[in-house]
């Protein structure tokens, strides 16, 4: 059985263009918070508002990514607190992306650090992503595609590019499987919405 080629970035240091040349078929996954006033974080501004504008630009055209067989997969990382704004980031993505032409390779992930259990439910979207790719998670068709893009401005995608070492699973894994390290950071303040 192949195992797909994956590529984890940043959204900050990855190029939004570059979606228009990744290979046939790449799945583009995505995490992503959303900040004060319902802003995406400073390193996912440019990647944003390139998806933004590409999605109603008539020159790029509906189906763009649908010749490419992209598919996608949006989690969100957000507080319910913030009712007007909640995961609004991912949720323009997920929309943006598909009015692209990309297909929807799992179901968008709302995260809710509120609800206490932000963690948990990055888990179990993370293992529907693997399995969606064809690896062990809850689902998938086994249907593996030929390159996966995964971008995103969470500790995962950034460990990995900094030379985190593992199985290609290991890219869908927690950043910290330590549940205080992640209640530390969050009481450092993420200014997550």
């Amino acid at each position: 059985e192949s195992v797909p080629d994956i590529t984890c970035a940043d959204v900050a240091q990855y190029e939004p263009e570059r979606l228009l040349s990744e290979p046939q078929g790449t799945a583009l996954l995505l995490v992503v918070s959303t900040y004060e006033g319902g802003t995406p974080p400073d390193g996912a501004k440019w990647f944003c508002r390139w998806v933004e504008e590409a999605s109603t630009d008539f020159r790029v055209g509906a189906a763009v990514l649908a010749e490419k067989e992209v598919s996608f997969g949006v989690f969100g990382c957000g507080n319910s607190l913030y009712e007007a704004h909640f995961n609004v980031v991912a949720r323009r993505l997920d929309r943006q992306l598909s009015s692209l032409g990309a297909s929807r390779l799992l179901p968008l992930g709302l995260g809710d650090e509120d609800s206490g259990q932000l963690l948990q439910q990055f888990k179990a979207w993370s293992q529907a992503a693997v399995g969606a790719l064809g690896g062990s998670g809850s689902s998938g068709s086994g249907a593996l595609p030929r390159a996966a893009a995964v971008a995103g401005t969470a500790g995962t995608a950034q460990q990995q590019q900094q030379g985190g070492e593992g199985s290609n699973e290991d890219a869908f894994k927690d950043y910290d499987d330590d549940d205080d390290d992640y209640e530390e950071e969050e009481e450092g303040g993420t200014g997550s919405e």
